[in-house]
Order: C-alpha cells, then structure tokens, then sequence
C-alpha cells in the first residue's frame, strides 16, 4: 500500500502536465524531444483527468493508471539511454521518468471503503 492518495497522485499529475509544457521554453529541446514533450503534457493530462479516485466513476482505475505510469516512467528512462539525445534533453527525460515511477511506486491505488456506522 503507498503513502501517495489518488487525489494528491492527480495534483501531481497537473504539476507533471506544467512541467512538461514548460520544458521547451525552459531548457534546450529540440526537433522530436521538444514535440515529444507537448504531447507527454497532453496525454498526461488526459490520463488525468479519466482516471477515477475513490468515490468518482471515470473510465479509468487507479490500479490502470499506475500500470500506464510505470511503463511511460520506463520508456522515458530508457529512450534518452537508447536514442543518444543531447544532454538537456537526456537529464530532463530521464528525470522525469525516474520521477513519474517514484510517484507511481508510492501511490496507494486501493479503494478505501469507510467502516459501517455502529448501531
């Protein structure tokens, strides 16, 4: 069970989304990694905002959500590692992604359910 509640998982999914966004205009991206980073801010966002937290009915779970961040988290590690990008883009990418599994490691994806009321 992780210490992270779905709720503050989705305001740091916001924080992610500015991040990304931001990345761009803050550091040295260029070409594919500069695009990559507007579209990671938008699918993040959406995945965000779908993602259900308990008591919401969204599409999708938090148990998905963390499974589809940790796969995104791997491939941001390992694709600066395998494609050879410059340094900006190598660090912030791997940040990110090493970022993202941490997060993902630590939130508690279970449904918490209130004990009955005593009679």
């Amino acid at each position: 069970m992780g210490v992270i509640p779905p709720r503050i998982h989705r305001i740091i999914d916001f924080v992610m989304v500015a991040l990304f966004a931001a990345a761009p205009f803050l550091t040295d991206l260029h070409g594919r990694t500069r695009m990559a980073s507007f579209v990671l801010a938008a699918l993040i966002l959406v995945l965000a905002l779908m993602t259900a937290a308990p008591g919401e009915a969204r599409p999708i779970s938090m148990k998905l959500h963390r499974m589809l961040d940790i796969g995104l988290g791997a491939v941001l590690v390992a694709a600066p590692l395998i494609r050879n990008w410059t340094d900006d883009a190598r660090w912030f990418y791997l940040a990110t992604g090493a970022a993202i599994l941490v997060v993902a490691a630590l939130t508690n994806d279970r449904e918490v359910v209130a004990p009955a009321a005593r009679a």
